[in-house]
């Protein structure tokens, strides 16, 4: 927000964020300049009888091991009443979250409370473009690449559950996004209670990677009935898309049609 402000010092006051990431996911956010767009923004979101304001599509990685010789049949046999897919492995993921209730109990140092809600992802499994990573990027982080198949997919939020994109692709798949394999550890244990006044610290994701960074990317932004726009990705967080980017570090035109097309 800062940099904004700086180029758009006529808005200081004005500058509202409208969407958010999680920490390690890369991609867009979308920024309102007038109050009275980001009040309307916020209650598309609330409202379920509107259709929200800021559509979101993400751009997934999972690498699947080499002990899954038939990776689509090893995806149909995943489907069941919360994850269904069409014969071009578009669908949706309607499993509940367990979310923690930030409450907390502060004269028990462990006491945490832990809620179901209800969550819908769409999502589209883009097995046509599977890849495998180099011998040079598999040599250099073996644990990510080695002996797997990268698999990307498209993501979209019906509901907006906080690391719920994560969540439902951990859920489905038991496989986490590209270097996220603490996932489950971070999501029940990051917002922990205080012990001795001082908040339990956990690992956030993996740290098999030089950086933090997880196999989401935040690609595809469009607001109202503006023309949408492809999210580049930073040339710091290119090395693990890498497999998926062309010569200029874009995504190919494949990624990027799957991208601005609907899922459903």
């Amino acid at each position: 927000m800062p940099q904004l402000t700086k180029l758009f010092p006529g808005f200081h006051n004005k500058l509202k964020i409208l969407n958010r990431l999680d920490k390690y996911v890369s991609g867009g956010i979308v920024v309102g300049r007038e109050a009275e767009f980001g009040r309307m923004v916020q209650q598309s979101y609330l409202d379920e009888t509107q259709k929200n304001m800021i559509t979101k599509r993400y751009l997934g990685i999972i690498g699947i091991p080499d002990t899954i010789v038939d990776i689509e049949k090893w995806i149909k046999s995943l489907e069941n009443e919360s994850f269904k897919l069409d014969k071009n492995f578009r669908g949706t993921i309607t499993k509940d979250l367990e979310i923690l209730n930030r409450d907390y109990d502060e004269s028990s140092p462990t006491t945490r409370f832990i809620k179901k809600v209800d969550a819908t992802t769409n999502i589209k499994i883009l097995l046509q473009l599977k890849k495998r990573a180099s011998s040079t990027l598999a040599s250099k982080y073996p644990q990510l690449y080695k002996d797997k198949t990268l698999v990307p997919m498209i993501l979209e939020t019906v509901t907006g559950r906080k690391n719920q994109l994560r969540d439902h692709v951990l859920q489905t798949f038991g496989i986490s996004l590209l270097n996220d394999d603490n996932f489950a550890q971070f999501k029940l244990y990051s917002a922990g209670p205080k012990h001795h006044g001082e908040k339990i610290k956990t690992l956030i994701n993996s740290t098999i990677f030089k950086s933090n960074q997880i196999g989401l990317h935040a690609g595809y932004v469009k607001v109202s009935t503006n023309k949408g726009l492809i999210m580049p990705l930073s040339e710091a967080d290119q090395e693990l898309w890498s497999p998926f980017l062309d010569r200029n570090g874009d995504f190919g035109s494949l990624l990027t049609r799957d991208l601005k097309n609907r899922i459903k």
